[in-house]
C-alpha cells in the first residue's frame, strides 16, 4: 500500500518539534535521501516509512497522509 504524504503538514509537525531533516530522518530510522524525496513529493511511500515519520512526530498516520477523495 503507497501513501501520498502531505508536505505542508509534514513541515509543520518537524516545525513543532524543532527538527531539522537530519533529525526527522534520524529518529525515524530512515534516510535522509527519503526525507528530502518525500519533501520534493516525488513519489508515493510504503505505508511502514509513512508509519515510521508519524510514530517519531508523536502523530496519527492519518494527520501525515493525503485524504483521498
Amino acid at each position: 500500500e503507497k501513501m501520498k504524504i502531505n508536505v505542508d503538514k509534514l513541515n509543520i509537525a518537524m516545525a513543532e518539534k524543532c527538527w531539522t531533516n537530519q533529525e526527522l530522518s534520524k529518529k525515524a530510522k530512515i534516510s535522509l535521501v527519503t526525507l528530502t524525496m518525500i519533501k520534493a513529493n516525488k513519489r508515493n511511500f510504503q505505508a511502514i516509512t509513512v508509519g515510521k515519520i508519524a510514530k517519531a512526530l508523536d502523530i496519527p498516520v492519518s494527520e501525515l497522509v493525503e485524504q483521498e477523495d
